[in-house]
Formats: C-alpha cells, structure tokens, sequence
C-alpha cells in the first residue's frame, strides 16, 4: 500500500522533517499577520494627512482675516469674508470664528470689540469686550496701539475608522489665532 501512495504523490509518505520544511501557505499566513498592520498605517496616513490640512487651511483664514481687519475693514466684514473662503471647512457647521479688536490701554491691553460667526455658542480665547488680554501684554505693545485677532474654532470630523486605536491622540476640536 505504501508503494501506491509514493507512486500516486500522496502525502501520506511525508516523514515528520519534510512537513517541517514545508512552505507551502507560508505566504497566505504573512499575509494575514500584517494586513491588519499595513491597513492600520494606511489610515492613519490619510487621517494625519486630512488633519495637517485642515491646520494649514485654518491658518490660512486667520492669517487672511487678520491681514484684512489690520487694513481697516470693519470687523463684520472681516467675518464675513473668512466665513465666506471657510467653505471647505464647513464652520457653519462645524465652528465658527471670532473676530476681536484689541486695543493696549495704560491698564494693560483689552478687548475693545469683537464679533462672532451667526449661532456659534463659544467664547473667545481672548475674552469678551472690555476683558484684559495677557496674551498681546507679552508682546510689549506701545500704550494706544491696536491689534486684530482672528480666531477659528473647528470639529474635524474623523475621516477614517481608527479613532479607537489612537484614543485621543488625534485632535478632533482645533483652535487657531492670528494677530496683525
């Protein structure tokens, strides 16, 4: 019976070392070991990649905004103008912005006034009209000087399912200010 086995190919006449150094499936085993890690990397690229976006768009309209504000422009027309360019972002929905006119007194610098994107429900970082300022104090300002603040507030929403892997480690609420 043996012999028919060796000579049909069954592997029934495989000794014990030759089944060790089988390779057969080998692949198909490493495979499925490091699928779930090369899908894990893979999203958290393009999660990463979507929040450096988001961050340079975000600097982007505060820049832009407070650039505008320091020219002159009503602050409402400034707010207008960064919600306006802000449609890639969606802050109507998701955030909102607030723009402050600071000015420095002999008490200190503070918020002079300020305005807000229509239902948006957060303060300002700065605070609210007539509020002390510590953070333009650092700057060492000349007493009657005025600087323009622009500040976006943002809920990135998560674009991939791998939130649960990082658990907090991916922001999903992000801030940015601009002052000129």
């Amino acid at each position: 019976m043996s012999t028919l086995l060796r000579r049909r190919g069954g592997r029934g006449t495989r000794s014990l070392g030759q089944l060790a150094w089988d390779e057969r499936g080998q692949d198909l085993v490493e495979l499925t070991i490091l699928t779930p890690l090369l899908l894990l990397i893979v999203l958290g690229i393009i999660e990463f990649g979507s929040l450096i976006d988001s961050q340079q768009a975000m600097s982007y309209l505060t820049r832009e905004g407070a650039n505008i504000a320091s020219r002159g422009a009503p602050l409402g027309e400034v707010l207008t103008v960064t919600m306006d360019n802000a449609s890639e972002l969606r802050l109507d929905e998701r955030g909102g912005v607030v723009v402050s006119r600071v000015r420095v007194r002999e008490s200190g610098p503070e918020v002079e006034a300020q305005v807000s994107s229509p239902g948006y429900a957060a303060a300002s970082r700065l605070g609210g009209p007539g509020d002390p300022v510590g953070v333009i104090a650092e700057a060492g300002l000349d007493e009657g000087t005025s600087v323009h603040v622009v500040e976006l507030f943002y809920q990135r929403p998560m674009i991939t399912p791998i939130s649960g892997f990082f658990d907090g480690e991916i922001p999903t609420v992000m801030y940015d200010r601009a002052v000129f």
